[in-house]
């Protein structure tokens, strides 16, 4: 069994399109070789994008709230 994970890319609250792009090829080869996908999110502002991976087929996510640079 394989496991995946990907690092999730996200600005102003919104999962990158690479991101996206990225968890579509890394969901089918986790079908195809009996795996699993996890997400992880580092970042200010991660708790809107971690409800936006709940769609994209990520079987868990962590996230990891940091205070925006100042």
């Amino acid at each position: 069994m394989s496991k995946i994970l990907l690092i999730a890319e996200h600005a102003d609250g919104t999962l990158r399109k690479s991101t996206l792009q990225a968890m579509t090829l890394a969901r089918e080869l986790a079908a195809k070789r009996g795996g699993s996908l996890s997400v992880v999110i580092i970042g200010s502002g991660v708790a809107g994008v971690a409800d936006q991976l709940t769609g994209y087929g990520a079987e868990s996510h962590a996230g990891k709230q940091r205070p925006p640079y100042v």
